[in-house]
């Protein structure tokens, strides 16, 4: 599958076409974003998901997919619903015809200053998202998602 997006940059609004590198869904939420990858100017958080550099693609063993999005009241707040989450509810990724399926198996709260500690087994495939806490400016909520399946579509 592959997945495109049609953006407008500049200031003549000229229509971009880029290709997703994979796409994040969410059912509980009624959420389906497409990502790109990390050497693209649309791979920020001011503007989509962010996938954060250090990230290991799915593709990897013991991989560790980290996506960042705001969560509050705009237009590019992606993961604003994220605290309806509860343990055990489930995610996708699509990359390269592969569906991956993760289960929520953690959550939890650092201080938000720039740097992050991943608290995950190291010997397991893993998607983090990280997202600003709604009610404290200075927390930032993380989810961390074990893979258990992953099949091909």
């Amino acid at each position: 599958m592959k997945i495109h997006a049609l953006t407008f940059q500049g200031k003549k609004d000229k229509i971009v076409r880029e290709e997703f590198l994979m796409l994040l869904e969410i059912e509980k939420l009624n959420l389906k974003k497409g990502i790109y990858s990390f050497d693209s100017p649309l791979n920020d958080v001011a503007k989509n998901i962010q996938l954060i550099q250090g990230s290991t693609l799915p593709d990897q063993l013991y991989s560790q997919v980290i996506l960042a999005s705001h969560s509050g009241n705009s237009d590019i707040s992606y993961f604003k619903n994220l605290d309806r989450l509860e343990i055990g509810d489930l995610a996708t990724l699509y990359y390269k015809n592969y569906k991956n399926e993760y289960k929520l198996v953690h959550i939890y709260q650092e201080l938000k200053d720039g740097s992050i500690i991943i608290h995950r087994d190291k010997k397991q495939d893993h998607l983090i998202l990280i997202t600003c806490d709604k009610r404290n400016k200075h927390l930032q909520n993380v989810y961390v998602f074990l893979r258990y399946s992953s099949t091909v579509y």
